[in-house]
């Protein structure tokens, strides 16, 4: 088993005790050890980052390396979507930043728990979020960027082989919306494909929730955005 992620305030023995439940399907045991970690270090996005990307990153592995089963992925992929879930109360800011954005997963691209965890990173700073879940069709996307105008899009990939459908997605954006920041980020991205977006300037890679935070708070720095009708 792994550490948990550098730069975080979970310790390694309430890592692998979490991760062991998990795997386990053992729900009670993954809750409170996120509550007992809320209780000592009351940071949502250390939490994010130290327990449950890096422990979901470890259950790819995992499965990856057919060490464990697709029913086991998907029973650790449902506990922390239900604990995020249940988290939520917490992430709302009483602080709003008049600022929107949407975040989907690309079209075919299964997998949605990062995509909410961007989405959650910006409740916490004040934004409206949009999630919008797993294989989002392309012209949904372009319909509710149209009716929204809002100041970002986030994009998902949690499989490497769907590099096309995100390059895709961009493409669009950037013909139909060409001022529009998009960010992209997600376990696909461990394997490459960043150079395949080096030349999209409105493309911001993110590989981590505290880099996503930084992006925020230079990006509120701006002057909002006012949506350009189609």
């Amino acid at each position: 088993m792994t550490d948990p992620s550098p730069g975080t305030t979970v310790d390694k023995a309430t890592y692998r005790a979490y991760l062991a439940a998990l795997l386990a399907g053992d729900r009670g045991r993954c809750s409170a050890l996120v509550e007992d970690q809320i209780l000592r270090h009351p940071s949502i996005r250390d939490l994010y980052e130290g327990l449950f990307r890096r422990a979901l990153y470890e259950v790819g592995d995992l499965w990856e390396s057919n060490r464990i089963s697709v029913a086991v992925e998907h029973m650790a992929t449902a506990i922390t979507e239900g604990l995020m879930n249940a988290l939520y109360h917490r992430i709302v800011s009483g602080k709003r930043a008049a600022r929107k954005v949407i975040v989907a997963s690309v079209t075919d691209e299964l997998h949605q728990v990062g995509g909410k965890m961007v989405a959650d990173v910006f409740e916490m700073k004040g934004w409206d979020s949009y999630y919008l879940g797993a294989d989002l069709p392309e012209p949904e996307l372009v319909r509710l960027v149209r009716d929204i105008a809002p100041d970002a899009v986030g994009l998902s990939m949690s499989v490497y082989f769907h590099l096309g459908a995100l390059k895709r997605m961009v493409g669009l954006l950037e013909q139909r919306f060409a001022d529009l920041p998009v960010i992209v980020g997600g376990q696909g991205f461990r394997h490459g494909g960043k150079q395949a977006l080096e030349n999209e300037p409105n493309v911001t890679y993110i590989d981590a929730l505290a880099t996503l935070e930084r992006f925020i708070d230079v990006f509120d720095k701006r002057e909002p955005r006012k949506g350009d009708p189609l």
